[in-house]
């Protein structure tokens, strides 16, 4: 495709939302089948994106598998409670 990916800094992400007047929502779907310990680092990193730039990241979205009943519900509440 001749496409050269860029990767940019957590801040350089934040300037070009703010720049764009976006306030976007992080997608942290695809940990829907990982184990939830694993899981809930990278919610933990999400939940911290939008603390730092709450002007440009309005929330997270996640996904648990409905099969880790209680303790889904649980990751799920405890993802609630820390945004906000």
């Amino acid at each position: 495709w001749g496409w050269v990916p860029r990767y940019d800094t957590e801040e350089e992400m934040a300037d070009f939302l703010r720049c764009n007047v976006v306030r976007a929502i992080l997608d942290f779907g695809f940990t829907k089948y990982m184990p939830l310990a694993r899981a809930s680092e990278h919610h933990d990193y999400a939940i911290e994106m939008q603390r730092r730039f709450p002007d440009a990241i309005a929330g997270i979205w996640i996904q648990i598998d409905p099969r880790n009943g209680e303790d889904g519900a649980a990751e799920v509440l405890r993802c609630i409670e820390a945004s906000e």
